[in-house]
């Protein structure tokens, strides 16, 4: 596999590039793979060559070029570096994403291993709403636009990305986990529900199947011992990614319905099957 670290000439400056693609001289069509918030690591490289491997000249950009040289620890993140990473996250905006994606088509034109014409892109996490800007910006050079997690791909912003899906002319697809512990750990299948009382929306019982279940139900154990409601249980933090947090779908359903109760019902119940390979 060719693996090189490029310089790519934006309006904006010179943007650090890494570059994976097949070995030989033969030419494959370029695919952006734009990074998500924690920046640039060895983990994002790691996809980019997996991409390569498929047969295509992958182009991994450092979007935080304009704020120098920014590399995070992320086994060591606490809540200071978190902060800082919301930053430069909030840094990059749309119109600046599509000046440097001219800059990276630009680049892709000049390499005699990239088939001529119309490329792809990838946008993981923070980077999912800037593949549709771009596919809608570009839309003579954009075959396909994946995002992978996407976030900010429908605000009330002026410049949403949702506002541009007319003017797109390729290809689009959203993917997002239904449960992301559940996808690492690959235990896709469970089923979990929640029982409320429709008059208050205390919690009455719930049941779980699947991964750690024995140890998930504890949870609600608890809740249920303080005579919490489903209100209340929705307020309860619960990181991502973990199993844990597969309890908010039940409790978020069954607050959303708790003031359209049914005259003779005893209790509201509610039951979701998760698959979370969709």
């Amino acid at each position: 596999m060719i693996e090189r670290d490029v310089i790519v000439t934006t309006k904006h400056g010179g943007m650090p590039t890494f570059l994976a693609a097949p070995e030989g001289g033969d030419q494959h069509p370029g695919i952006i793979f734009y990074m998500d918030a924690p920046g640039i690591r060895e983990e994002l490289r790691n996809m980019a060559r997996r991409i390569a491997k498929h047969g295509y000249v992958c182009l991994l950009p450092d979007m935080y070029y304009r704020l120098g040289t920014v590399r995070f620890d992320i086994p060591r993140r606490d809540d200071g570096m978190s902060g800082v990473i919301r930053a430069s996250m909030n840094h990059l905006t749309n119109a600046r994403v599509i000046d440097d994606t001219a800059g990276l088509l630009a680049y892709f034109d000049a390499l005699d291993i990239v088939t001529p014409g119309k490329v792809g892109c990838v946008g993981h996490c923070m980077s999912g709403q800037y593949i549709t800007t771009v596919a809608a910006k570009f839309p003579h050079r954009m075959a396909a636009a994946a995002s992978l997690y996407g976030v900010g791909i429908v605000t009330d912003k002026e410049d949403s990305p949702h506002l541009l899906v007319g003017e797109v002319k390729g290809e689009l697809y959203y993917a997002f986990a239904e449960h992301g512990k559940a996808q690492c750990l690959a235990k896709t299948k469970g089923f979990v529900k929640m029982m409320a009382d429709p008059v208050n929306g205390r919690i009455l019982g719930a049941a779980v199947i699947g991964p750690d279940g024995s140890e998930l139900i504890h949870e609600v154990i608890v809740a249920m011992n303080f005579g919490a409601t489903v209100a209340q249980f929705m307020r309860i933090p619960h990181l991502h990614p973990t199993l844990a947090e597969i309890w908010t779908y039940p409790a978020e359903i069954c607050a959303a319905q708790l003031g359209m109760k049914i005259p003779g019902d005893e209790q509201l119940e509610v039951a979701t099957s998760v698959d979370a390979r969709t």
